[in-house]
């Protein structure tokens, strides 16, 4: 009985067995896979490689099992947590829209002049935001590390 010869579907290439694997096109695969780890558009503040887009680990990582753990983006090469530059500012943003609402519990504001004010910090947070979170997409230094770890 004569054995066909099998052969690999990217190259045609011999192989030795039907369940191995091409070297050649194994070697452009992992060729293809390191370049992509280097080019990015984001640049990790620790290491000063370049990514495309962060990992999400369990944070704190060392939580135990009682404890409540949350992801957050760490860098996909030396794995070092960071946040974002703008994130004080989203905070402070909300913040403040909290702080009216408490406000007006308070002093009991009537309901016209609450949800004036309301809507037009609202509106004007909203535009300072949206310009803030366009500009953070486009920026290669959006990341800096986490001062918590």
């Amino acid at each position: 009985m004569s054995e066909e010869q099998v052969h690999c579907v990217q190259c045609d290439a011999p192989l030795k067995t039907p369940d191995s694997v091409c070297t050649f096109c194994e070697e452009q695969l992992a060729n293809e896979a390191k370049t992509e780890l280097l080019t990015g558009r984001y640049v990790c503040p620790a290491c000063n490689l370049k990514f495309s887009k962060p990992e999400q680990l369990p944070y704190p990582a060392t939580a135990k099992w009682y404890q409540p753990q949350s992801s957050k983006a760490c860098c996909p090469h030396c794995k070092c947590f960071f946040s974002s530059k703008y994130l004080k500012f989203y905070k402070t943003a909300f913040a403040l829209l909290y702080s009216l609402s408490f406000l007006r519990g308070v002093y009991g504001l009537p309901n016209i002049y609450f949800f004036t004010g309301f809507f037009a910090v609202n509106a004007v947070l909203l535009a300072i935001l949206g310009v803030i979170w366009y500009r953070e997409i486009n920026n290669p230094d959006r990341y800096i590390l986490d001062k918590r770890i």
